[in-house]
């Protein structure tokens, strides 16, 4: 087991220096049999540590780039997005938030309250469940569904989180239609608060965050509910240019410089 954990992480070593790296390229590198090779790519690919392209190469994958970003995400998310927030904040007069979801946890990284003044809190803090807001769902719903699938073993169904979502089949299929439709929604349990999330995307293409706002339902009606869904979906747009658009650092990672 050890013997196979080295040749493993010497494959990874090999595929994170040259970028894209073929079988016959790791073979002479490694000194490896293509079939012992052949076995090792197989399960790194199956567990996302790998990806195969077009033309039979190998490359990072995914997971590599999911333990990479973390910390770093979240801080570039948080910097970059807040003014972002406070601007729709200030032109809907509703409370808006930003989320991220890491390690199977949703953290509210952005919460702005509006009333005499903007009350804005950028301490992060984690939600008790991923599936309670539509921001957390919005998040889930651009998982793989490899991912998916890890994160519902060890959160488990969401149960009175999300009611109607009993099985892995259900919540995939509302996961989808979250996806397809490009925002998710809710109504609070009292029936007082409604709530929008839509997606945030990366420089990379990936989903990054979820940006939502939330406001008493009696005022989310006609004119208004329309003017607010507009703005939120340009203010997460907008959000995504940024993220696209800011100065790299040597990591090629975006710099956390304000809009």
């Amino acid at each position: 087991m050890i013997q196979v954990l080295h040749r493993a992480t010497r494959v990874l070593e090999i595929a994170g220096k040259t970028g894209r790296v073929s079988l016959g390229e790791l073979s002479a590198a490694t000194g490896l049999r293509k079939t012992t090779l052949c076995n090792i790519l197989r399960t790194l690919t199956d567990l996302e540590w790998l990806v195969k392209d077009e033309t039979g190469r190998y490359l990072l994958g995914p997971c590599v780039s999911r333990l990479a970003a973390g910390p770093l995400r979240l801080d570039v998310v948080r910097d970059l997005g807040k003014p972002f927030a406070v601007k729709l904040a200030q032109a809907i007069q509703e409370g808006v938030v930003i989320s991220i979801l890491q390690q199977d946890e949703v953290y509210v990284l952005v919460r702005i309250v509006v009333g005499e003044e903007l009350v804005v809190v950028d301490t992060p803090h984690r939600r008790p469940t991923p599936y309670g807001t539509p921001t957390g769902r919005l998040l889930l719903a651009h998982l793989t569904d490899r991912r998916l699938q890890e994160l519902v073993a060890a959160r488990g169904l969401p149960g009175a989180d999300w009611p109607g979502k009993t099985s892995l089949r259900s919540l995939q299929r509302a996961l989808a239609g979250i996806r397809r439709c490009g925002q998710a929604e809710d109504i609070s349990a009292d029936g007082r608060t409604c709530s929008v999330g839509v997606p945030v995307f990366g420089p990379d293409g990936d989903l990054w965050a979820a940006m939502g706002v939330f406001l008493p339902k009696a005022r989310f009606v006609g004119k208004h509910k329309t003017r607010v869904v507009a703005e939120l979906h340009q203010a997460a747009k907008e959000f995504s240019q940024q993220l696209a658009a800011a100065p790299r650092g040597k990591d090629d990672r975006p710099c956390q410089t304000a809009p």
